[in-house]
């Protein structure tokens, strides 16, 4: 059986990070695998996966390149089963599979509870006509796919609910970052708090920042990721904390710097499954979030939920992890055995050979 994995780029993000996991996992069991990207922009896991012994195929430089489709078509005879991730490349691989009559199997993973496109009401014939095309397609938590089946209904019988997986031990097993190597400052001084998210609208770093300023100045907030409202949050942490807000970038030893915070804090409007909150978990660090679907189903009872946009509400639930540190830290870790990247890979390959 050979397989291809689809995705549009492989940089930051939850949906890169499952297909480098998925992608590991599968050539371990002995699996053709490729993966395909649509772009190459700010890659991080192509030389990894070429290390595996994984071909990283590139298309274009832009993902809505029209030359997409054709370079699309000249590889799709050659793989049993093609498994796409994330919009635009659910839309090339569809329409292509279309054109040309593609015979083996199509499978999509849909990533996130909400997406712009649901925004427009004439979006929802386009999405099923891209959608219907696919074998099957699978929800990473239970909030998308019910999110999914209510804005496609017709889908409902073939879609599918896979959790995302996480290796359990790498984080759990990290070494704690030096404090002193990420900002200055004396450590036994601080609550340290944390978040790892791209600077989007949908991430809120905003409240969390807002909610600092209602804390006592021995709380600081470590901001991991990087995007476009980069100088808009370093403008507004400026204004409000000062200091105490310190920008790490994009980073590679995430789970050193989990082991150095004290709560991780999630504020996002909406999430798929929330990746990093399990991975929190299994770092050992008491976790705050939004109350939302994807999170609350991965955190479960194991965390602390505050109202969104709410920073005061969210001051009060930092505190409360802090105080209850070791309760929660325990149940996180109870919690985050329910997503291992073992059972999460081994889903998937019996899904593979069932279609097969």
């Amino acid at each position: 059986m050979k397989v291809l994995q689809v995705i549009n780029s492989l940089s930051y993000g939850g949906a890169e990070k499952l297909v480098y996991e998925l992608a590991s996992y599968l050539k371990k069991n002995d699996l053709e695998i490729d993966v395909l990207v649509l772009s190459l922009n700010s890659d991080v896991y192509s030389n990894k996966l070429c290390r595996l012994g994984i071909n990283v195929n590139v298309l274009a430089k832009s993902n809505f390149d029209i030359k997409i489709l054709w370079k699309i078509k000249r590889c799709l005879d050659e793989y049993d089963i093609i498994h796409v991730h994330l919009f635009p490349a659910s839309y090339w691989v569809s329409l292509c599979a279309r054109l040309f009559q593609y015979k083996g199997k199509l499978i999509f993973t849909e990533h996130n509870t909400h997406n712009r496109r649901r925004d427009r009401r004439f979006f929802r014939i386009i999405d099923w006509f891209v959608y219907n095309r696919y074998d099957a397609i699978l929800a990473i938590s239970r909030g998308v796919k019910k999110s999914l089946c209510t804005w496609l209904p017709l889908i409902e019988k073939k879609v599918f609910v896979i959790h995302n997986g996480i290796d359990i031990n790498h984080f759990s097993n990290a070494k704690s970052a030096q404090i002193s190597n990420l900002f200055t400052a004396e450590r036994s001084e601080l609550v340290i708090l944390l978040m790892v998210a791209s600077f989007r609208k949908s991430k809120d770093q905003d409240t969390i920042i807002e909610a600092l300023k209602l804390l006592p100045k021995k709380y600081h907030l470590l901001l991991v990721g990087g995007g476009e409202r980069e100088g808009i949050l370093r403008s507004k942490a400026t204004a409000l904390v000062k200091d105490r807000v310190h920008f790490l970038g994009f980073r590679k030893d995430v789970a050193e710097i989990m082991k150095a915070c004290d709560v991780y804090v999630h504020s996002a409007h909406w999430e798929g499954f929330g990746l990093v909150a399990a991975e929190a978990m299994a770092a050992g660090l008491p976790v705050v979030t939004s109350n939302i679907d994807g999170l609350s189903e991965v955190v479960g009872t194991a965390g602390v939920f505050f109202k969104q946009h709410d920073p005061k509400d969210l001051a009060l639930k930092i505190v409360e992890a802090q105080s209850n540190r070791q309760f929660f830290i325990e149940m996180g870790g109870k919690q985050v055995l329910n997503f291992s990247v073992e059972a999460f890979a081994e889903k998937h390959l019996f899904l593979y050979r069932s279609l097969y």
